[in-house]
C-alpha cells in the first residue's frame, strides 16, 4: 500500500458479513480546515448492519 492509498471496508450490495469487503482506496486530501487520523480499530454500531443487511433507510424503497 503506497503513501497515497489506504484501506477502507465497503458494502457493495446487502446482505450478511461476507458482504464486506476490505480494499486499497484513494487516500483523501483534507481541507484547510480538517485533518487526517490514522486509525488502529473501528468500530460499528446497529445502524451500520442494519443497513448492510438492507434495512431502515437503504432498503426502503420508497424512501428514494
Amino acid at each position: 500500500m503506497s503513501k497515497h492509498t489506504m484501506r477502507a471496508v465497503t458494502i457493495k450490495e446487502f446482505g450478511g458479513p461476507e458482504v464486506l469487503t476490505a480494499e486499497p482506496v484513494a487516500r483523501p486530501e483534507p481541507l484547510p480546515t480538517e485533518v487526517l487520523v490514522r486509525l488502529h480499530a473501528a468500530g460499528i454500531n446497529p445502524v451500520d448492519w442494519k443497513t448492510r443487511a438492507g434495512q431502515g433507510m437503504a432498503g426502503c424503497r420508497s424512501c428514494r
